[in-house]
């Protein structure tokens, strides 16, 4: 079995100190032992071939810090997994340890996946796209042990930051792109969470609401159902809202089935918004399925722009809520400033960041 390298050889090939060798490869500035950049670069070369690892455990009793943060994924979809991706790798960017966990990996979820983030005595933690599932009592013992949290969309935890996707601003300019397309008749196509339509996981349901009725009317259009039955030419938005269905939410056959009930309206819809790409792909299915041509006699658009979405027939335009510039720098920075102790700004509690229009073929734009 291969011996493990300390800093005693280290300090022998590099022919120094080993509180030298300590000093360097910690970054510390409070040791009072002063380096010159030639030697702390030998020293740092000299690690790397020996392939030198630090001792962690050691490390936390020395600093009573471990120097890791934990991230929580929730779920499998393409966005989680993203949204982990691009967190992890700015950390690693960053010279920031970090563990990271899947609560879907573990039978009791959540709780298991937070064990060996506690026995790594994590300093912070960030939650990417929390579910309701979290058990109060574990955000409790969180709070207790002083480690911060970050809920990186998905469910707000209460008392902690929480950064998301700025979903009225998306919702409008997608529809001010749509009725300059001249698309007269929109069609929301949504379903609401399994729980209380007010509970705080339902917060991106009503802003997709909020921003689709706050821009029909400041386009001059109208909601009420006589207004959709009315004169034609004038622009009009109509909400189909669906409750969640028992069991595994299927998504396409959701789109399907939104999609059904929209086209026997009269008039037809001439736009379908739908609440993610998975429910306009059902839409377009059902589209094909009645003979009806799109974009020529129907627009849909979706929400999340996953990388399916370029290839469909015809290529989905779509709200890009996948991690943008500076929005993992943002968690890291929310996360480190509590780590520190250092007090929050009113505006870091909220956090609203861009998700940009996508535009493709299937909203008519750019079509023959």
């Amino acid at each position: 079995m291969k011996k493990t390298v300390g800093l005693k050889e280290i300090a022998r090939q590099a022919g120094v100190h080993e509180a030298t060798v300590s000093a360097v490869l910690s970054e510390s500035s409070r040791s009072g032992t002063r380096v010159s950049a030639e030697t702390a670069e030998r020293i740092r070369r000299i690690a790397r071939e020996l392939h030198y690892r630090p001792n962690r455990h050691a490390q936390i009793i020395r600093r009573r810090r471990s120097g890791i943060i934990g991230i929580v994924e929730f779920g499998v979809s393409e966005i989680a997994i993203t949204r982990s991706l691009r967190l992890a790798r700015h950390c690693s960017e960053e010279g920031v340890a970090f563990l990271a966990q899947n609560a879907k990996w573990f039978r009791d979820s959540a709780a298991q996946a937070f064990g060996p983030l506690l026995d790594a005595r994590v300093e912070g933690i960030v939650l990417v796209m929390p579910n309701l599932y979290i058990p109060p009592a574990l955000i409790a013992e969180l709070g207790e042990r002083g480690i911060p949290l970050v809920a990186y969309n998905g469910t707000p935890v209460e008392g902690y930051p929480h950064v998301r996707s700025d979903v009225v601003a998306s919702m409008q300019e997608l529809i001010t792109h749509l009725a300059g397309l001249g698309r007269k008749r929109l069609a929301l196509l949504s379903r609401w969470p399994a729980v209380d339509h007010n509970h705080p996981s339902a917060w991106m349901i009503k802003e997709r609401l909020l921003g689709f009725e706050r821009t029909i009317v400041q386009l001059g259009g109208a909601l009420t159902p006589a207004a959709w039955r009315g004169k034609r030419g004038s622009l009009v938005g109509r909400i189909r809202m669906a409750e969640r269905p028992p069991g595994n939410l299927d998504y396409y056959r959701e789109g399907m089935l939104a999609t059904r009930e929209a086209l026997s309206w009269s008039p037809r819809p001439d736009a379908l918004l739908c609440s993610n790409d998975q429910f306009a792909v059902g839409a377009r299915l059902e589209c094909h399925r009645q003979g009806i041509r799109v974009p020529e006699e129907i627009a849909i658009t979706g929400f999340g722009n996953l990388e399916i979405t370029p290839y469909l027939d015809p290529p989905l335009t779509t709200i890009d809520t996948r991690p943008q510039p500076g929005e993992a720098e943002t968690i890291l920075r929310l996360l480190r400033q509590m780590i520190d102790g250092k007090p929050l700004g009113p505006e870091d509690h909220l956090i609203r960041l861009p998700s940009p229009l996508v535009v493709r073929e299937s909203c008519g734009a750019g079509h023959a």
